[in-house]
């Protein structure tokens, strides 16, 4: 029986590279199944808790996304915590373009 915390909620967008073909998805937090609503969160970080959890953990990486990669939005806390060098590689993109972060108005 699934009970209402069981329920997985997450969209994946393609992303398309200069010869046309699929080269990763970026993951995407939904708090509803009515695409009208799109996704509505207050806390980034849960958002991203979330996708993590189900791309990851309860669904798996590969049913997500198959052979491509993942790109995942990350809240600032997320990614200076390292906990994204925690993912695998060989599924997610990682950019080290990103030397610092400064925060604009938040």
């Amino acid at each position: 029986m699934r009970t209402p915390s069981s329920r997985v909620l997450l969209a994946r967008q393609p992303i398309i590279g200069r010869n046309r073909a699929i080269v990763a998805h970026e993951l995407l937090y939904r708090s509803s199944t009515d695409q009208r609503e799109g996704a509505f969160f207050v806390d980034d970080a849960l958002a991203t808790a979330t996708v993590v959890d189900a791309a990851f953990r309860r669904i798996g990486i590969e049913a997500v996304v198959g052979r491509s990669r993942a790109l995942i939005n990350v809240d600032a806390n997320f990614l200076l915590s390292r906990r994204v060098e925690e993912l695998p590689s060989q599924s997610v993109m990682r950019s080290g373009a990103c030397r610092t972060w400064t925060p604009l108005g938040r």
